[in-house]
């Protein structure tokens, strides 16, 4: 693959996240990106249901608190890396 993940990060948010995860699915985009990861704050769990639900291949992570921007940013660039190095063993 290319190599290019989409991280998307979320807070109280699902609606439109969900709207942007439909359009890449119904433009067949999700194959442009070897992964696609949201991390959510504080997810209600709609999210996560609409991704199961619609079989979306997006890896979904939820914070039981609010990360901040900061703190998200940091939280996908933990997921990107952590899957990275899985496939580099």
């Amino acid at each position: 693959m290319n190599g290019v993940v989409l991280a998307i990060a979320s807070y109280k948010s699902s609606p439109e996240v969900a709207a942007m995860l439909a359009a890449l699915a119904s433009d067949d985009a999700f194959g442009i990106f070897d992964r696609v990861i949201v991390v959510d704050s504080c997810g209600t769990g709609s999210l996560e249901e609409a991704i199961n639900a619609n079989g979306w291949p997006v890896e979904y992570v939820n914070a039981p608190s609010n990360l901040g921007s900061a703190g998200n940013l940091h939280r996908r660039l933990q997921e990107i890396g952590r899957a990275s190095c899985r496939e580099r063993v």
